[in-house]
C-alpha cells in the first residue's frame, strides 16, 4: 500500500470489495491505477450488478465461510442500516453485522468511511473524532484507522507540482 514498507503484503488473502455507489467501468480503472489483479482473489461487487447487498446476506455470508477473505466495505454509510448514524444505539447494528462476517470467516473488515464535512472544509488536523462523520461508536469500533487526504499544494489538484 502506497509502497510503504510498512504496509508490506506478508500473505496474500482473497477479496470481497463491495462498493454500491460506483459502477464497474470507474471501478475498474481505480483498481488498475492501485495495480489490483485481475484474478478470482479479487472480487468485487458494484451498482452494475444490481441492489447494494445486505451484510446478512445469506449468500455473501456464505462467500465469506468459503474463501475466508478480507472484506472491504466502500463506503459505511452505504451498509448502515440505522435510520440516525449519530445514534449509538442505531449503529449497533452495522456493528454486529461487521461481527457476523468475522465469525463467518473474514479475516478482517476494512470500513471506508468520509471525514465530517466540517474537517475536509476547515482542513482541520486529523483525529479520530473529526475524521469519522456519525455517531463516535465508529471510533471504538476500529481497531485501527488511518486518515488519508490528499496534499492540496504538493499536487495542485491533480496537476504536477511544477504547474505542467
Amino acid at each position: 500500500m502506497f509502497e510503504l514498507l510498512q504496509f508490506s503484503v506478508k500473505k496474500a488473502y482473497p477479496v470481497i470489495y463491495l462498493i454500491p455507489e460506483t459502477s464497474d467501468r470507474p471501478f475498474r480503472k481505480r483498481c488498475e491505477v492501485f495495480r489490483i489483479p485481475a484474478d478470482d482473489r479479487f472480487i468485487a461487487r458494484t451498482i452494475t450488478e444490481g441492489a447494494s447487498l445486505k451484510l446478512t446476506d445469506p449468500d455473501l455470508l456464505e462467500a465469506v465461510r468459503q474463501l475466508k477473505p478480507v472484506v472491504i466495505l466502500d463506503t459505511a454509510r452505504r451498509f448502515n442500516s440505522s435510520s440516525d448514524t449519530n445514534s449509538d444505539t442505531e449503529n449497533q447494528k452495522l456493528v454486529a453485522n461487521i461481527i457476523d462476517l468475522r465469525a463467518a470467516g473474514a479475516v478482517c473488515v476494512i470500513i471506508l468511511h468520509h471525514a465530517t464535512k466540517a474537517a475536509n472544509q476547515k482542513k482541520q488536523a486529523m483525529t479520530l473524532e473529526n475524521m469519522l462523520s456519525g455517531t463516535g461508536d465508529f471510533g471504538a469500533m476500529y481497531d485501527q484507522a488511518y486518515g488519508i487526504r490528499m496534499d492540496e499544494n504538493l499536487y495542485n489538484r491533480g496537476s504536477r507540482p511544477d504547474g505542467d
